[in-house]
């Protein structure tokens, strides 16, 4: 297992994927056009699942100024510093890394 400690709360935005998985691509291309600065920022793909076992994914950017989140009415988003264990799962030639906090 690899450990990726993350050493400060982080701020993000964005909004659930509502037709997961299929729209995980699409909601990333909307997130994209509605912010400033393109791939200036990190982008996270944000999971959870509900007691009913319904998987809510949530397709986020970094905020990188006070209030984009609100200005872009999307959702605000606070993923904590601690520790994360992670995997990297390829994609064709990328790698995405899969956290999950201890």
């Amino acid at each position: 297992m690899n450990t990726f400690i993350l050493t400060e709360n982080l701020l993000a935005f964005g909004f659930q994927v509502k037709n997961f998985p299929e729209g995980i691509d699409d909601a990333f291309k909307s997130l994209i056009k509605k912010v400033d600065g393109g791939f200036t920022r990190s982008f996270y793909g944000i999971s959870s699942i509900t007691q009913t076992g319904e998987i809510v994914y949530l397709a986020a950017a970094q905020e990188l100024r006070t209030g984009e989140a609100e200005e872009l009415d999307c959702e605000k988003i606070a993923i904590a510093a601690g520790s994360y264990s992670y995997e990297v799962v390829k994609i064709g030639e990328a790698g995405l890394m899969k956290l999950k906090r201890f």
